[in-house]
Formats: structure tokens, C-alpha cells, sequence
């Protein structure tokens, strides 16, 4: 029993700190949506799709930090603590370098990209304007997640979500006085909002980086890691494949956006304002999954797996609980939650229903997200493609093709089948997990 006390208390220890961030961030992205909503459904539609755009290259961010991070955490947690400082700094390295990649693509092929998601002119040009003021923030982004992940493998988690916070309300602040022009300055709409998240994520960036010497002082950015060959192969393999897996999960879901906007474009504001109400309901669970990378990780480090298997059980058990609570508060709030956005009457009723739908299958994904943090963690990338990237494509993006275009169903149908798939996902999950394959130390094996 004080073994579990223990382990809870690591785990609210890590995970509030993630909760609150959470929190602001997803406040920030209704409170956007929010004010979008006062301008116009075309300004929501104009600008979820560019974030959608946008996100393709976060999730691939996301991968190689969470790559580097899952041996920033075992060797930190080592004999080879000294490593950690090549590690991290190689770690940005590669991420700086996708970072270029992007914002080429960005600024080359953006109409294009666009396109491919909608129809409606005005619709494309206002996502258009958003999305070219958004890629200035693109290597700022990277930076950030290189320094977030670091803060919270070193037991600094609440130095990220401090500054997260003040970011997000930085942005609030500077997206009320630009998209409407306030305090003197013109209404800028879609382009006022693209311009405050771009300076929020400069201002967190140059925040996080400041702050690394007073409060990890034992790692240094270098220019020039001292990595072997072989490690710097092993790391660029692991992040390669979480890369990889991130890119194939966020443009799978993509390819679901744009089938739900084939079965009904005029309804994007709602399925936004949707997705926005779940993020909300499930910040219970996104900082326990957090936590859940960083103890794996070490326990993993310092080569404790019994430890870690009796830890992996609890996990998937308050997986579930968490997912189960988002599950009934999307149901209980159906007829409330999407009010706040100011969608049109069509757009309003079906929100709730949605509402419904999403709520019904929710504990499903939270299920299955628990198993993939909890391979992620031990590198059993094979495992983590099954039930997240590939996954992607054999469930929700299949589903959402033959249900939009192949069927020709109407968006309610088609959004019931897609979410319904999770149930397929929370299976694979606990298959993964019970052969084992990722209860193992990369430390040992480097």
C-alpha cells in the first residue's frame, strides 16, 4: 500500500504541473475559436484548417522530442548522467533541422495544402492568411518542446507550465486587442490572431531558454555533442520511428478531417467546437499520460522492471477511470458546451449530437493512448506504430473513406463509425502490452 502511496504521489507530482498547462492551452484554443465565432463560421473554418495544417508538423516535432526525451530520461536516471547534456543538445539539433524543412514547405506549397481541404474561396483565403503568419513560428515551436521535455525529465515540470501559462494568456490578451483592434489598433481578424500566437510562442521560447541555467544548471546546450556514431544512430532511430509514427497519426487524422468536411463542409465549426470540448474534458488524462513516459522511462533506467510492470497496471487502470469521467462530462454537457461558440443553429444541434458520440467511445481512445505512452516509453517503436500511427490509417482514416465517399453516409453516420473504431484501438493496446516486448533498458543496450 505505501509502495502505491508512493507511486501516486510521483505521479500527481508530475502530472498537475502538465494538468494546468493543459488547461491554459486548451482554454486558449476555445477562447480562439470563441472569438473566430464572433467574426464569422468561415473565420472558425478558415482557421481550424490551417491549424490542421499546421499540426502536421507539431505532431513530427513532438515525435523526435518525446524520441531524444525517452533517453534523456533513462540516462538521466543512470550511471552516464553526463550524457544527458549531448543528448539534449543533439536532440535540438535534429529538430531545428525538420524545423527548416517545414517552413520551406509552408511558404512553397501552402495554397495547395489548403485546397486539398476545402472549397469555399473565402473559407480558403482567410486560412490562407493565417496560415503564412503562423509558419514564422515554426522554429520557436521546436525549441520550445525540446525545452519542455528536458524541464520535466529533470524533475522541473512546473518551470514549462508557468511559462505556458503566461504565454496563453499573453495570447488571449493580445488576440482580443488584434483581432478586434482595441487600444488603438486596427481589427486585424484572422490575421490579428495568427500574430499573437506567433508572438505568445516567442515569448515562451525565449522564456524556457532563459530560465534553463538557474534551474537545471547541470545541462548545458552544446554546439558540438560528444556522442558516439552509435548512439547518435540509436537516437536518430528512435526518434526517426516516434517521427514517423507522429507524422503518420496526425496526417491520418487529417484524411479525417477532410472526409468529415467532404460529408459536410458547412459543419467544420461544429466538429471544431467539438474538438475543443474534448481537449477540455480529457486534461484529467493528458497530464496523467504525461507522467506516465517520464516514471516508465526511469524506472525502465534504472533497470527496475519488475517495479515497472506492477507500476503498468496501475496505469492502464487509472487510464481507464480518467477516460471514463471525460466520457460523462461530454455527454452531461452536450446541451451546454458548444454555446459558447457562437455557431449558427444547424451548426449548435449538431455539435451536441456529436457531443454524444464522442463521448460514448472517448474512454476507448484513453485506453488506448495509456498503452501507447506506456511502449513508448520502453522503445518498443513496432508496438507503438501498431496501435497509433498505422492504426490511424486502418481505423479512422479507412472508416471515414468508405463511410464519406464510398457510402456517400451524411456526417452524423459517418463521425459515429469513425470514433466507434476506437474500440479496435483499445484492443491492440492491451495486446501490445501483454507480450512484453517494451519492458527493456536502452541504457544497458547502448
Amino acid at each position: 500500500m505505501s509502495r502505491n502511496r508512493e507511486l501516486f504521489k510521483k505521479i500527481f507530482a508530475l502530472a498537475l504541473p502538465v494538468m494546468f498547462q493543459t488547461l491554459m492551452v486548451n482554454l486558449l484554443n476555445m477562447t480562439d475559436t470563441v472569438m473566430m465565432g464572433m467574426l464569422s463560421e468561415n473565420a472558425i473554418s478558415g482557421v481550424s484548417v490551417a491549424n490542421k495544417i499546421f499540426s502536421i508538423y507539431t505532431v513530427v516535432i513532438f515525435g523526435i522530442t518525446n524520441g531524444t526525451g525517452i533517453f534523456l530520461g533513462q540516462y538521466s536516471a543512470s550511471s552516464e548522467k553526463e550524457k544527458t547534456s549531448d543528448i539534449f543538445s543533439f536532440g535540438i539539433q535534429l529538430c531545428v533541422g525538420v524545423a527548416v524543412i517545414a517552413l520551406l514547405i509552408f511558404l512553397l506549397f501552402q495554397d495547395v495544402i489548403v485546397r486539398i481541404y476545402l472549397t469555399d474561396l473565402e473559407v480558403i483565403r482567410l486560412s490562407g492568411i493565417y496560415l503564412s503568419i503562423l509558419t514564422v513560428s515554426t522554429i520557436p515551436f521546436a525549441l520550445t518542446n525540446s525545452y519542455m521535455v528536458l524541464y520535466r525529465i529533470m524533475d522541473r515540470a512546473k518551470i514549462p507550465s508557468i511559462v505556458s501559462s503566461t504565454s496563453v494568456l499573453l495570447n488571449v490578451v493580445l488576440n482580443y486587442v488584434l483581432i478586434f483592434g482595441k487600444l488603438g489598433l486596427p481589427a486585424l481578424g484572422v490575421a490579428g490572431a495568427a500574430i499573437a500566437t506567433v508572438i505568445s510562442r516567442i515569448y515562451e521560447m525565449t522564456l524556457l531558454v532563459v530560465l534553463l541555467k538557474r534551474y537545471v544548471p547541470t545541462v548545458k546546450p552544446r554546439l558540438h555533442p560528444k556522442l558516439t556514431r552509435s548512439l547518435k544512430r540509436t537516437v536518430i532511430r528512435n526518434s526517426f520511428a516516434l517521427m514517423t509514427n507522429e507524422f503518420l497519426w496526425t496526417l491520418g487524422y487529417n484524411v479525417v478531417f477532410i472526409n468529415y468536411s467532404f460529408a459536410g463542409e458547412s459543419f467544420i465549426p461544429a466538429i471544431t467546437a467539438v474538438d475543443n470540448i474534448g481537449q477540455l474534458t480529457n486534461i484529467l488524462f493528458q497530464g496523467f499520460s504525461a507522467s506516465i513516459s517520464v516514471l516508465v522511462s526511469k524506472t525502465l533506467g534504472e533497470g527496475k522492471l519488475e517495479e515497472t510492470k506492477k507500476n503498468v497496471r496501475i496505469f492502464v487502470i487509472v487510464g481507464f477511470a480518467l477516460s471514463m469521467f471525460s466520457s460523462v462530462l461530454l455527454i452531461l454537457t452536450r446541451s451546454v458546451a458548444p454555446a459558447i461558440f457562437n455557431l449558427q443553429a444547424e451548426n449548435l444541434a449538431m455539435a451536441a449530437r456529436m457531443m454524444v458520440i464522442k463521448g460514448a467511445f472517448a474512454w476507448t481512445m484513453g485506453v488506448g493512448y495509456t498503452t501507447y505512452y506506456i511502449l513508448r516509453a520502453g522503445g518498443d517503436n513496432k508496438s507503438v506504430l501498431m496501435v497509433d500511427g498505422l492504426y490511424t490509417w486502418y481505423g479512422p482514416a479507412l472508416f471515414s473513406f468508405v463511410t464519406a465517399r464510398l457510402l456517400g453516409l451524411d456526417i452524423l453516420s459517418v463521425y459515429f463509425f469513425t470514433e466507434a473504431i476506437g474500440l479496435s484501438k483499445a484492443a491492440i493496446g492491451l495486446l501490445c502490452l501483454k507480450n512484453g516486448r517494451w519492458l527493456r533498458t536502452l541504457v544497458e543496450e547502448n
